[in-house]
């Protein structure tokens, strides 16, 4: 486990954070799957790395993803993750999918995400 509390977010959030003994490499466990994260999951892409084939989720289904984890940590990496995709990103399906995860969990998630496209649009701006 990642920390001590990991069951109160466990039962909270149905994710479980661990940390790989090993490479300390830490990773959030999705337990139990909503309509979204099956979404999320059919339009995963296939990467194959030596001996394994691993689905990864879309851009845009990880920037929500981290929304609704809705840590500092998960904030930065959206930002980050808006700068580098930049114009790549589907704004409609961010914009549509958003609003309907927003009502699921009483979360507002699009106030945040437009909050986070303009604070990356306007880096991108000062960077050019």
């Amino acid at each position: 486990p990642l920390f001590p509390e990991v069951e109160e977010v466990l039962r909270a959030s149905f994710l479980l954070p661990l940390r790989h003994s090993v490479t300390q490499v830490a990773v959030d466990i999705a337990v139990g799957m909503s309509g979204f994260e099956r979404q999320a999951i059919s339009r995963a892409s296939e990467v194959i790395l030596p001996g394994c084939r691993i689905p990864v989720v879309s851009a845009e289904d990880l920037i929500l993803m981290k929304l609704l984890a809705g840590r500092p940590r998960d904030t930065d990496d959206v930002r980050n993750m808006m700068l580098r995709q930049g114009p790549a990103l589907d704004w409609n399906y961010l914009l549509e999918i958003g609003q309907q995860l927003q009502q699921a969990v009483d979360q507002d998630l699009l106030a945040e995400l437009r909050r986070l496209q303009a604070d990356t649009d306007e880096t991108s701006c000062e960077a050019s």
